[in-house]
């Protein structure tokens, strides 16, 4: 696989930059900066979109935090100088792949990446007994959108495994994922409350039928690794911390595992809150926390994540970049909790008709995209937090080297009361 670099030429054939265009996007669309390009056969001018090529072989722990969500495009060059497909993909026709599987059992082996749908089998644990396929028409009410017409089909063993749609007409990857998703999840969501049963997608593959360019989200896999050394005893607080960030580990619901880190931040600002008002109380001097900034450079990413996670990896700094979001680097973070956190966490709290009683929490990738934009960051942002709180239990050996200008004073200026709100900026 070809990776290209921050200042060549964009492959969307922009003439910009690459850093510039598409490898600076935010969201969802910037991991589509992560291209595979394979040359084409000589005088090949069209392109089966079933064809089996070559394995992407990827390094995921470079690219992204262990399960959290990403995003992989590979583009074709072609010998008669053509231009190559966009990894944003162009307007005209697609075709949509949602594998799915039985949450907690992945489909495929971790270490490698595979792009074309129909390597994996899918699963799930509702049976088509009569026929290997069914036809479904998938339509949004009161949507002047036309319908949606796909075909579900069964693995082996007989369960249901998967969904194509037909040929339908979207601007770019992203738009046609948003598509087939808020089309086709509602039908799962059916299926599920019918049958009390969970149907988790495993991924969405979109082919672009005039390129053959793929673009497929993956849940990036936790790595093996052996145990160096034992945790230290810990106390009643930060086991209670330890136990609510395991339950967001081991959720596959992205917007509960928001919910429970979310909910670590707000205890951990309560306690910082209680003990000053207590050392006020008696009189003492109150506690101070580092005023911590988010990452806004490059140099800057890498040692922030090596500060934060014992198991390292091989980061990637320009595309690990995208798990700062640009609006939130170089603020407080207690700014970011405020103004990007906690309204994340409103509207998911209040997820049936949000806090006006009239905003729907449909099934979207718009939502879903607001949840993995964050959840990166929430996530260190809680481990930035519970290291500094428990300096003896947590990360203990593993130094802030590198990091000294992303935090300001360690006490309050002189004059100027220690305020909750100041806690872990």
């Amino acid at each position: 696989m070809k990776r290209f670099g921050r200042n060549a030429p964009c492959r969307c054939g922009s003439g910009k930059k690459s850093k510039n265009c598409c490898g600076m996007l935010s969201g969802a669309d910037s991991r589509s900066g992560l291209c595979s390009i394979i040359p084409s056969t000589e005088g090949n001018d069209q392109i089966n979109p079933n064809a089996s090529h070559a394995e992407v072989h990827l390094d995921v722990s470079a690219v992204s935090l262990p399960g959290l969500h990403a995003t992989l495009t590979k583009t074709f060059e072609f010998s008669d100088g053509r231009s190559p497909g966009s990894p944003l993909g162009n307007p005209g026709e697609y075709r949509a792949t949602l594998v799915l599987h039985r949450p907690g059992y992945p489909l495929d082996d971790s270490s490698r990446v595979l792009f074309e749908a129909h390597e994996l089998e899918g699963e799930s644990y509702i049976k088509l007994q009569f026929a290997n396929t069914i036809k479904i028409q998938a339509q949004i009410v009161g949507s002047a959108s036309p319908p949606l017409h796909a075909v579900v089909t069964r693995n082996s063993r007989g369960f249901i495994a998967k969904i194509h749609t037909e040929t339908f007409i979207a601007q770019s990857f992203s738009d046609a994922r948003t598509v087939a998703f808020q089309k086709l999840a509602p039908f799962l969501s059916v299926l599920s409350i019918e049958h009390n049963t969970p149907i988790d997608i495993y991924r969405i593959d979109v082919l672009e039928h005039a390129t053959g360019s793929r673009q497929m989200d993956f849940i990036a896999p936790y790595p093996e690794h052996e145990l160096v050394s034992l945790p230290n005893v810990v106390g009643d607080r930060f086991r209670a911390y330890a136990s609510l960030y395991r339950e967001a580990l081991c959720s596959n619901s992205p917007a509960y595992s928001f919910l429970c880190l979310y909910r670590i931040l707000e205890a951990l600002t309560v306690d910082r809150k209680n003990r000053v008002q207590e050392a006020r109380k008696n009189g003492n001097v109150p506690p101070s926390y580092r005023a911590w900034l988010v990452p806004s450079s490059e140099p800057q990413f890498i040692d922030w994540l090596n500060s934060l996670y014992r198991v390292r990896a091989n980061w990637d700094a320009a595309v690990i970049g995208n798990f700062f979001p640009t609006e939130t680097r170089g603020r407080k973070i207690s700014m970011v909790m405020e103004k990007f956190l906690r309204p994340l966490r409103n509207k998911i709290a209040h997820s049936i008709f949000g806090e006006s009683g009239k905003d729907i929490w449909e099934e979207s990738l718009v939502n879903n995209h607001e949840v993995w934009n964050l959840l990166p960051l929430a996530q260190m942002i809680v481990r930035r937090m519970l290291k500094d709180e428990f300096p003896d239990e947590f990360l203990v050996g593993l130094p802030d080297d590198g990091l000294e200008c992303l935090f300001a004073n360690v006490s309050p200026p002189s004059g100027r009361r220690v305020e909750p709100g100041d806690a872990g900026r």
